[in-house]
């Protein structure tokens, strides 16, 4: 048993050894109290003395004298001042350290980032709105502090086709407000808004580019704007085969998502061994009774959904598809996990559901308790598990989506997360005409200057080459999955900046923001990362000190006991 302080060394029970003392101490008190002896009041001070001597001797009593390290409490912004106050109080020996941009606190320490990079494993504590996660993970415990009044939470879609509506959805905390979204052109939506409320503002995107729209936020004491860069691409639409044994809901949802964006969609529904429903969007009617490599050729992603059931011959003539650059998903029935397609291989677990992080909004979804061990590239993953992923065959793809139903998002009112999902999965998939490279960045919105932008490269190309403002980036290609390479840039100013592949010219523009905008939605962003990545490694995260104690003398118990024995003895005789 131990503290900061004493720790025991003995072997024995420590609780019982403490219960045996304290019944000997009633018992023989009460004996006392019972003759009433002179001197009662010091005969039991005396008794009391020589039984804890006893279960002291037994228990060794070390004190704490040194330690290899010295522990830090991190006061990053937004702390709360008493809680730090009692924290000090509760760990007087624990060192203050002040973050930058945090307020000074006094008998603390300002320090650099790098600075305290240095002394991380010494943090036990992290106070207020959090660490950036290259400090993560962490072996400490986090006391989240207020967050200043603002929007907490924002969803924007990262990619905006011409001429749509989209909307921009997020979370407000603070007093009551006005939200105004303003695009170059002017008012786009207002609504009001309370502390902790959600809201959606709708907006139609104009010609393709890059903008700066603006949120106008008004309170009772305070108006204020923050910058929202906003990127618009031409209409891309993708060729798309649904192939299903029959219909569900997950497919029809999907189906009309699909139409609804502009893309060329067909649904081969099977009725009988031979007959097929065929539905058509944005395509003209075309007859299919068998898949067949040159069909396969007219289209860019195969959807087999719901048991589809291809024939070995069709297989076979996917397999030749994908191998000249047709994409493939495959979302499985439960029945299929006996023999899954294309080789895959899945492990079965035991949870039937998962938290999926999506454009910084996190949702519970349904999945098959399985996961996949191959090499997979992820396209939606949480932790080291890829709940929709792939594995590139030749120019193509072959993925897979373990995430049972996806179209409760629409029912719940969140039709932009939805969207985000199945976009950033048919991106990543369908057959790619000439481009040979993808470039996916990996932060949430929003960025800042002199902070990290990891980002990951997808290429057929043996040695990609990634500039960013026309410098040439290092790529680290993953041990294990093949054609996978992850870098990091460091921005230093301020506006759009471009990651670009001169190979094949693929660009990802991405923004960087104003040091002092979206403050709310940072420290509540940071505080969701801090606590995340501090209960997610828990066991892991930086070495932890080594603390030195020093074994008190059991001669001191020794000499106790006799005193107090000896005036147990004395006191009759006086």
């Amino acid at each position: 048993m131990s503290n900061s302080f004493l720790q025991f060394q003995t072997t024995l029970p420590v609780s019982l050894v403490l219960i045996g003392a304290l019944v000997f101490i009633l018992v023989f008190g009460w004996l006392e109290w019972k003759r009433k002896a002179r001197f009662l009041f010091f005969r039991l001070v005396a008794l009391t003395i020589m039984v804890l001597s006893v279960a002291a001797f037994l228990l060794q009593p070390a004190w704490l004298v040194g330690s290899n390290s010295e522990d830090i409490i991190v006061l990053t912004p937004h702390y709360t001042k008493t809680s730090v106050d009692s924290l000090h109080k509760v760990h007087p020996q624990y060192k203050l350290i002040v973050f930058p941009g945090a307020e000074p606190y006094t008998g603390a320490e300002g320090m650099s980032e790098n600075e305290i990079l240095d002394v991380a494993s010494q943090i036990r504590i992290i106070a207020g709105q959090g660490l950036p996660n290259y400090f993560l993970p962490l072996s400490a415990k986090f006391v989240k502090g207020q967050l200043p009044a603002g929007i907490v939470a924002l969803h924007v879609p990262r990619k905006m086709q011409a001429n749509r509506t989209y909307s921009v959805a997020g979370v407000w905390h603070g007093e009551a407000a006005l939200l105004t979204l303003l695009s170059p052109g002017g008012k786009e939506d207002s609504i009001r808004v309370d502390n902790n409320e959600h809201f959606t503002l709708k907006f139609k995107s104009g010609q393709a580019g890059k903008y700066s729209y603006t949120i106008a936020i008004r309170t009772e004491k305070k108006l204020w704007e923050e910058k929202l860069p906003v990127e618009v691409q031409e209409p891309q639409p993708v060729r798309i085969l649904v192939w299903q044994q029959y219909p569900s809901a997950e497919t029809r949802h999907l189906k009309n998502f699909l139409i609804e964006q502009g893309h060329e969609v067909v649904v081969r529904t099977q009725i009988s061994k031979t007959n097929f429903r065929l539905e058509y969007g944005n395509y003209p009617q075309i007859s299919i009774n068998r898949i067949t490599p040159d069909l396969l050729s007219e289209f860019d992603l195969l959807v087999l959904a719901n048991e589809a059931n291809p024939a070995a011959t069709e297989i076979s003539g996917i397999e030749r598809a994908v191998q000249e650059g047709l994409g493939v998903l495959w979302l499985p029935a439960e029945a299929e996990f006996s023999k899954p397609p294309f080789g895959f291989l899945f492990t079965k677990i035991e949870s039937d559901t998962v938290h999926i992080k999506q454009d910084g909004v996190v949702s519970v979804f349904p999945v098959w308790p399985a996961v996949n061990k191959e090499r997979v590239v992820p396209v939606i993953a949480n932790g080291q598990e890829a709940w929709v992923g792939y594995i590139n065959k030749g120019a193509g793809k072959i993925g897979y989506n373990l995430i049972t139903e996806t179209y409760p998002l629409i029912v719940k009112q969140r039709a932009d997360i939805y969207a985000s999902m199945w976009t950033q999965i048919i991106e990543s998939l369908a057959r790619t005409a000439n481009a040979s490279t993808v470039i996916h960045i990996e932060n949430d919105f929003p960025v800042y200057v002199q902070e990290p932008v990891p980002f990951n490269v997808i290429s057929t190309n043996d040695n990609p080459i990634i500039l960013s403002d026309s410098v040439n980036i290092p790529l680290r290609e993953h041990r294990v999955i093949d054609k996978y390479w992850k870098s990091v840039v460091w921005p230093t100013q301020t506006g759009w900046h471009q990651l670009l592949s001169p190979i094949d010219s693929v660009a990802m523009n991405f923004y960087v923001s104003d040091a002092g905008g979206w403050q709310a939605l940072r420290a509540a962003t940071l505080q969701r990362a801090t606590q995340m990545g501090l209960t997610n490694n828990s066991s892991a995260g930086f070495a932890t000190e080594n603390k030195t104690y020093q074994l008190i003398n059991p001669i001191w118990f020794f000499v106790l006991f006799v005193l107090a024995a000896g005036f147990l003895w004395l006191a009759p005789k006086l």
